[in-house]
C-alpha cells in the first residue's frame, strides 16, 4: 500500500511550518558515493543500518520516501513492498511532512509521532545522483541538501530521503543486569512469603 504525501505549501505556509517546528536540528556528516540501502549501508532494505564508523549503535532504517518532483513525496517500494522496516509497525509515513525548493535539492522535513511506540530519528539520508548526504539529527525536524554534482558544481536533484532509528528498535530481550534484578526480586518475594506463612 502506497502512501502519497502531497505538499501544497505556499512559501507562507512553508515559513509557518518552519516557525511551528522550530529551527532545523540536523548536522551534515558526510557525502558518500553509492546508494544507502542498496549496498553501502547493507544489502536488502530491512538489513540497512548506519555503519559503525558513523554510529556505534548501528541504527536501523525506519522508512524511505521517493521524491516524485513538484514537492510530492511517496513512501518508496522495495521488492513490491512499502519501504518501511517491519521493526517499526506503527510507522506508515503520515508522521512526516516536507517543504522543498526547486527540484528538491534543498528542503526541510518535520516528524510528528502518531504513536508512543514510534521511534526517534537520529540519522537521515538525502540521495541525489550517484551520491548521498548523511545527516545526524537532534530532534524532530531537519534541513537537507543533496550532494554536489562534480561535473557542474550544482546540487543533484533529490532521489529519495531515508530515515534511521536511534539504534536497534524495540528491545527483544531483557538485558542481563535487568534479568538478575528480576530474579533477585522474585527470590526475595518468595522468602517474604515463607516468613509470613510461618
Amino acid at each position: 500500500m502506497k502512501s502519497t504525501i502531497r505538499n501544497t505549501f505556499t512559501a507562507v505556509a512553508g515559513a509557518a511550518l518552519m516557525a511551528i517546528s522550530g529551527t532545523a536540528s540536523a548536522a551534515f556528516i558526510a557525502t558518500i558515493e553509492g546508494n544507502d540501502c542498496a549496498g553501502v549501508f547493507g544489502q536488502g532494505f530491512a538489513n540497512c543500518a548506519i555503519p559503525e564508523q558513523y554510529d556505534p549503535d548501528r541504527s536501523p532504517v525506519i522508512i524511505k520516501f521517493a521524491y516524485l518532483g513538484d514537492g510530492v513525496f511517496e513512501v518508496d517500494e522495495e521488492d513490491g513492498e512499502a519501504a518501511i522496516n517491519p521493526l517499526f509497525p506503527t510507522i506508515d509515513g503520515t508522521e512526516f511532512s516536507f517543504v522543498t525548493s526547486g527540484d528538491g535539492e534543498t528542503g526541510e522535513w518535520v516528524y510528528e509521532k502518531n504513536d508512543l511506540d514510534d521511534p526517534d530519528i537520529t540519522f537521515f539520508v538525502a540521495k541525489g545522483g550517484d551520491f548521498f548526504n548523511l545527516f545526524d539529527v537532534f530532534g524532530s525536524s531537519g534541513e537537507w541538501n543533496t550532494p554536489l554534482n562534480p561535473a557542474n558544481g550544482q546540487l543533484f536533484e533529490l532521489s529519495h530521503l531515508t530515515f534511521y532509528d536511534t539504534g536497534g528498535g524495540p528491545p527483544t530481550e531483557i538485558p542481563e543486569p535487568g534479568m538478575l534484578l528480576l530474579l533477585g526480586s522474585a527470590l526475595a518475594a518468595l522468602g517474604l512469603r515463607r516468613r509470613l506463612r510461618a
